[in-house]
């Protein structure tokens, strides 16, 4: 009777491994002790929930993605400059639509925006 469940346990585990080879053909190449932390019961529904809450967001605005992109950004500033009486404060006024909108500043000052402005333009 033992040789019989020692055959079903190997069975079993023959069919575990084909399906674990099975799976991670398309996946990323696993060890089986990640294969089995990744697929517990405890991961995929902490998984499934974080995904749903994903899930559940709203997309962005076109508007508001191309805003927080650098190149949006530096247009608009581009376009606000002239708008206002210092480039600082064009500046610091875009920083404040992007605290509203992000709850943190895009530069840490305009001189660092500037840097990387004046880089973009000299790679185009």
């Amino acid at each position: 009777m033992s040789s019989r469940k020692m055959n079903i346990c190997d069975e079993r585990e023959q069919r575990q491994l084909a399906d674990y080879a099975e799976r991670s053909k398309c996946a990323s190449k696993m060890n089986r002790k990640q294969y089995k932390r990744y697929h517990s019961p405890v991961i995929a529904a902490e998984r499934e929930k974080v995904e749903a809450e994903l899930s559940a967001m709203n997309p962005l605005e076109p508007e508001v993605r191309h805003f927080l992109s650098f190149e949006g950004f530096a247009e608009l500033y581009l376009r606000m400059r002239d708008l206002y009486p210092t480039q600082l404060e064009a500046y610091e006024r875009l920083e404040d639509f992007y605290i509203t909108i992000t709850g943190k500043r895009r530069y840490s000052e305009f001189s660092s925006f500037r840097r990387v402005l004046n880089r973009m333009r000299k790679s185009f």
